[in-house]
């Protein structure tokens, strides 16, 4: 998952979004007990100005 830095991800099931900031261990992010979707550039437009900024207040 080192690859999967900077990624945003989506649960289909609840639709909590979450920006990966940085990989860890698992092999995958799973939320609702399913795995959860990577949003294309189109699907997190919408969401990038909320997404936090290093040293933003």
């Amino acid at each position: 998952m080192a690859e999967d830095k900077d990624k945003v991800y989506k649960c289909d099931e609840c639709q909590k979004i979450v920006y990966l900031m940085e990989a860890g261990r698992g092999d995958e992010l799973k939320c609702c007990d399913r795995k959860m979707k990577e949003m294309s550039e189109k699907e997190k437009e919408p969401y990038h100005p909320r997404f936090p900024r290093p040293g933003a207040p």
